[in-house]
């Protein structure tokens, strides 16, 4: 195994880019990249004959392992490895992008992002099995506090227009309920930080996680989603206990997904 690292501290990410001679033999020898994202969750992206696609690694360090067998010899692999720069004048060309996987993507701004700047883009993720979005901001995430503003625009699974909205430094995950959003970065003419920097995952909740699940309870008046694993498990027996302690709160309407369906 070989361990690439960069200390610089402008550097967020590595752009990797392979040479288009890069072919293993398949299903035989295989490069694989691992490295711990920037949500603390580990990564492999693996490879074998001639299927080398270029894509981001949204960290500064890698491990890099390569396993050959005793069989057929090819060309072998070779790559880029550059730090990755979203420009201003790229990040606004963005539309957005249509996903037709289950795995994260990460969603962010220039870095730093620019004045004047008003983006809407719209993301969408078509998988059947996805119904929901854990979004997991980097740390860094920063935005001047009041005129520069981060929206997520999303109808929930009731048919409820929702917006949640991220300025300063209170960039805070939440799952979002739906599987398509429009996203909206507003900044005036005055300060500039570093921006934002998501990880979309489609959401799965164990049957582990349900279990040790005792309930909540909620501060504010917003609504929540509360559910069981898709699709549920066996032997299941779980009593869970919400509670609403805002004053003006004095009944709570219940809307269930069409998708509900148990045994009958």
């Amino acid at each position: 195994a070989q361990h690439y690292s960069w200390t610089d501290s402008t550097v967020y990410g590595i752009q990797i880019t392979f040479d288009a001679t890069s072919d293993l033999e398949s299903n035989e020898d295989f490069l694989s990249l691992n490295y711990t994202d920037f949500t603390g969750i580990a990564r492999i992206r693996r490879f074998t004959g001639t299927a080398f696609t270029n894509f981001v690694i949204d960290t500064t360090s890698f491990v890099l392992q390569f396993t050959s067998d005793a069989s057929v010899q090819a060309w072998g692999y070779r790559f880029t490895a550059a730090p990755y720069v979203l420009s201003c004048t790229d990040f606004s060309s963005l539309t957005g992008d249509t996903f037709s996987d289950t795995e994260p993507h990460t969603i962010e701004s220039s870095h730093q992002y620019c004045d004047n700047m008003d983006v809407t883009q719209h993301y969408t993720w078509t998988d059947s099995t996805v119904y929901s979005l854990q979004i997991t901001f980097d740390t860094l995430s920063e935005s001047e506090n009041g005129p520069d503003t981060l929206t997520f625009s999303y109808t929930d699974f009731t048919g409820v227009a929702r917006t949640k909205q991220f300025k300063g430094t209170e960039f805070t995950n939440f799952v979002l309920d739906a599987t398509e959003f429009d996203l909206t970065f507003h900044t005036d003419g005055s300060v500039t930080y570093w921006g934002y920097r998501f990880a979309a995952s489609p959401y799965v909740q164990s049957c582990a996680d349900f279990t040790s699940d005792t309930g909540a309870t909620f501060s504010g008046t917003d609504s929540h989603t509360i559910e069981s694993p898709h699709s549920y498990c066996d032997n299941a027996e779980i009593t869970q206990h919400y509670v609403w302690t805002d004053s003006t709160v004095y009944g709570i309407q219940i809307t269930f997904d069409a998708t509900s369906d148990l045994e009958s």
